[in-house]
């Protein structure tokens, strides 16, 4: 808080009631009391002459901040009004008129005098009652006149004008934390929180009829209410850090709450069971009770049913899927469960690449929503952990050995936590047989469709090469983009014990690495054909020349160990 009151000591018939605001680049500084004479001679009315504001007072510095043309027309009138009325200058109020007319015809909002000013800002006006409760300050509480019967604000001063802000006098306390006080040209302005406990008396507490409870911090209440400027800091800080330490995350954005908690809850949950990562579905706290949404995602599973029956391409590609994730465990048959044990189910589809139009990839729509509410609503998303594609594709092309994989299935790679595998239910033919009922079934691994899926694979991707070697380990961190790793090397032989020493390391977890393609026949020729890349399985590795591969959008030709755009201009007719 900063403002600013003075009490000019000239001619009383001279001077008259005025309120304006000090602004410093816009924003509010203070409050301009400039006020008439002794407090005894408020009372009486005051006469013409004491309605006119003396400009060499302040007011010159305002009218030279004018353009030109308005200057030379508020002299006109200035002058015009001295010589009709006979006084030294004239009133306030006819400046005020004059730039409120001013700005009607320019039509410039910034020359319209305000006569708005909220409750808050008044309360904020030192007086010497404020001033005389800090010892410092109360040889100069009479600097600070009585607070006005309804005060009005109405010149802004802002920051063009800089001889209003040199400080002339000022008297500090002998405590950082205490106000201060400093004398501008235009009067006295106190600096710094003067609220007593950071709370303010209420209007209606000087006849109380009803008590309302404010609750504060650490669950203490007050009658008194609590000051709307006062800051509160919600993000618990470690006393015990040096803050002013230079670490390498200071130029990158800090994680939201929501991604502290996100990961606050992997680091405390995720664990290796039966040889694979388990991690839970990563919930809101706290987290609102899912409606039983079975009957609308049964029937969405029966209209499925009856599409896939009118296209048995589809029908069959889908299955094949589906009998995938049943051999791998990633879904099971779903237990019967009590009427209250809350649950979820997942409307299930396939969709197609438009790359591998002949291969579908289930997807479970965790978005749907049903009575307002959804899976992913109720999931924290988490970090975006995903490298950077260009920061990966340039390494790729740093050095002349070049490698390409990829990881199969990597979100059924995790498994979920048993304790919310109901969240994930999904209704399907019995034992995958179109011509059976349909059943309901659970996953048991993260899904793709779930909002928090990419971010938990990640973590337990790298999770599961923390204790390798520093190379296996930066090879995973820096160079996955998700599911597809991409890398360069020197020589032949480095690029193959990094590939062969990473697929043992993620085999460990249950993590296949496969899918293996490179512009050198020699680390083609050191890996087993079903780790290779479909393509580089049907060529003869001595005289045919290497298969095109595909990878993060980009066509890699792999014998000028290029990138190539294929662009598909659509045929149109000339119109």
């Amino acid at each position: 808080m900063s403002v600013a009151s003075e009490r000019i000591r000239r001619d009383p018939d001279l001077m008259a009631p005025v309120r304006t605001t000090l602004n410093v680049g816009g924003v509010p500084h203070g409050n301009l009391h400039f006020k008439q004479g002794p407090p005894s001679q408020l009372s009486r009315r005051p006469s013409s002459a004491g309605r006119h504001f003396n400009a060499p007072m302040g007011l010159n510095p305002v009218i030279q901040k004018l353009p030109v043309t308005i200057q030379s027309k508020w002299i006109n009138k200035a002058a015009n009004y001295k010589e009709t009325n006979c006084v030294a200058y004239p009133p306030f109020t006819v400046l005020t008129e004059f730039l409120e007319s001013m700005a009607g015809r320019f039509n410039d909002p910034a020359l319209v005098i305000s006569d708005k000013q909220s409750q808050s800002d008044i309360s904020e006006i030192p007086t010497p009652e404020v001033a005389a409760l800090f010892s410092h300050l109360k040889p100069i509480k009479d600097k600070f006149p009585e607070l006005m019967e309804n005060p009005h604000i109405g010149l802004p001063i802002g920051r063009d004008i800089p001889e209003a802000h040199h400080v002339l006098e000022q008297v500090l306390g002998d405590q950082k934390q205490l106000p201060f006080a400093q004398k501008l040209p235009l009067g006295w302005v106190l600096v710094g929180e003067v609220c007593l406990g950071q709370l303010h008396m209420d209007e209606t507490c000087e006849n109380i009829r009803t008590f309302k409870t404010q609750v504060l911090n650490a669950d203490r209440t007050t009658l008194l209410c609590p000051c709307q400027n006062a800051l509160k800091v919600s993000e618990k800080i470690n006393t015990s850090d040096d803050i002013f330490k230079v670490t390498k995350a200071d130029d990158q954005v800090g994680l939201s709450q929501d991604d502290q908690k996100f990961l606050q809850i992997m680091d405390n949950t995720i664990d290796m069971r039966d040889g694979h990562w388990t991690a839970p579905l990563p919930l809101k706290n706290p987290q609102k009770k899912l409606p039983n949404n079975k009957l609308s995602v049964y029937k969405r599973a029966t209209s499925l049913r009856a599409s896939l029956q009118k296209n048995p391409v589809k029908q069959k590609q889908t299955h094949k899927f589906m009998q995938q994730i049943l051999d791998s465990g990633a879904a099971e048959e779903a237990p019967p469960l009590n009427e209250d044990t809350e649950r979820w189910y997942l409307p299930f589809f396939g969709v197609y690449h438009p790359r591998k139009p002949n291969k579908v990839r289930g997807v479970f729509d965790s978005s749907a929503v049903f009575d307002g509410n959804s899976l992913n609503n109720i999931l924290l998303t988490g970090p975006n952990c995903t490298n950077s594609l260009l920061g990966v594709l340039l390494r790729f092309r740093r050095n002349a050995v070049a490698v390409m994989c990829d990881v199969q299935q990597l979100f059924y790679c995790f498994k979920v936590n048993k304790e919310h595998r109901d969240l994930l239910r999904f209704f399907w033919h019995k034992d995958n047989n179109p011509k059976k009922e349909l059943i309901e079934y659970r996953m048991t691994v993260h899904v793709f469709g779930n909002s928090p899926s990419p971010a938990v694979a990640t973590y337990c991707l790298r999770k599961a090469v923390e204790t390798a070697d520093e190379d296996v380990r930066t090879f995973v961190n820096r160079d996955f983009y998700e599911d597809d790793a991409l890398t360069s090397h020197l020589k032949e032989e480095e690029a193959i014990d990094l590939i062969k020493r990473t697929q043992e390391t993620l085999s460990r977890s249950s993590i296949r690495l496969y899918k293996i393609a490179s512009n050198s026949r020699v680390v083609i020729s050191s890996f087993p054909v079903e780790d290779l890349a479909i393509d580089m399985t049907s060529f003869d590795i001595s005289t045919d020349e290497m298969p095109d591969q595909a990878s993060l959008g980009l066509k890699w030709n792999t014998n000028a160990d290029t990138f190539e755009f294929k662009i598909n201009i659509a045929e149109r007719p000339f119109t």
